[in-house]
């Protein structure tokens, strides 16, 4: 076995070449191989990352867009549009503005002077009438006495009337008639008799009753209808007889000798005299029922007749769901 030792190189060092003398060159001491050994180093817990920066969105950038012009059926090129002037492009176009409306004052009704205040709201448009019960919805008991809303009107035309009722209507119509042909009568005498002033102011005062007789008959005049001495039938027959005797007494006492010549003055004598009797027997016959209380039995038919219209009105105003009252 040879002597020689074998020779341990750092292999962390970097091999030195050997020198000519055959020694090896000194070696710069490591610190860190000469340091003692130390603990560890504590390694740090790691970072989360961050979340990424959000990334700017760019806005799209906007167009312009150019307005067509009007053309004006003429095509103009660049070297045209520069060379016109303003006289050529006309006018300027000009918008009319419109005037505002004219307010006008609204009038207070409890001051009664002009207010600027706003005009009231205009009234809501009334609701439709609602169509016409037909005919025969409410019955009466009498199909003649059913009427519509539409006939409200001609009720008392509908309403039955009694046969008591029927004849004091005559005896009225049959008083204005006589009256009316007495009335005629003295006209015809003012013309075919021959007589004084005096008899003439007579047949003026009996034209003057017979016209007051026709008013009261057909019951046109408050005045006359509200009247003591006709309202009462005593005196009502009395005032008539007086008118008929009083015509009597004229036609006998007057001379018609001087105008016998004239056509139809016989005629008109004894008509005279026909209806002057009529109106005594009219006022005799209205004294007689005012003596047997007829009178009283007439204001109780009329006045039964009129509320019967009334409830039937009312009735009809209420509804098909109305209790309409028997009517006879």
């Amino acid at each position: 076995m040879s002597d020689e030792t074998p020779q341990w190189v750092d292999e962390s060092s970097p091999e030195q070449p050997p020198t000519a003398t055959g020694e090896q060159p000194e070696t710069e001491p490591n610190p860190a191989a000469e340091a003692p050994a130390s603990a560890p180093e504590p390694i740090p817990a790691p970072v989360p990352p961050l979340p990424p920066a959000p990334v700017p969105q760019k806005e799209p950038e906007k167009i312009p867009v150019e307005q067509p012009k009007e053309s004006s059926g003429v095509m103009l090129t660049e070297t045209d549009e520069k060379d016109l002037k303003p006289s050529d492009l006309g006018p300027p176009v000009v918008e009319e503005m419109k005037s505002p409306a004219k307010v006008e004052p609204v009038k207070d009704i409890e001051k009664g002077e002009p207010t600027w205040a706003s005009p009231p709201a205009p009234a809501p448009a009334p609701a439709p009438a609602p169509a016409s019960v037909p005919v025969n919805e409410i019955t009466t008991g009498d199909p003649a006495m059913d009427v519509s809303d539409t006939q409200i009107d001609l009720i008392q035309m509908k309403v039955k009337k009694t046969c008591l009722h029927r004849s004091f209507i005559y005896l009225t119509y049959l008083g204005a008639l006589i009256a009316l042909l007495m009335l005629i009568g003295q006209g015809m005498a003012l013309y075919f008799y021959m007589m004084s002033p005096l008899q003439g102011v007579v047949h003026c005062y009996l034209i003057a009753m017979c016209c007051i007789v026709v008013l009261n008959e057909l019951q046109w005049t408050v005045f006359i209808r509200e009247s003591m001495i006709l309202r009462n039938w005593i005196t009502r027959g009395l005032f008539y007889a007086f008118i008929g005797i009083v015509g009597l007494m004229e036609d006998e006492t007057e001379d018609p000798a001087r105008n016998v010549s004239l056509p139809g003055q016989e005629d008109c004598m004894l008509f005279i005299e026909i209806i002057s009797f009529t109106m005594v027997g009219l006022g005799v016959l209205y004294y007689g029922m005012g003596c047997l209380c007829i009178e009283i039995v007439r204001n109780q038919v009329f006045a039964d007749y009129e509320k019967r219209c009334k409830e039937l009105k009312a009735a009809r105003k209420m509804g098909p769901t109305a209790t309409v009252p028997a009517i006879s």
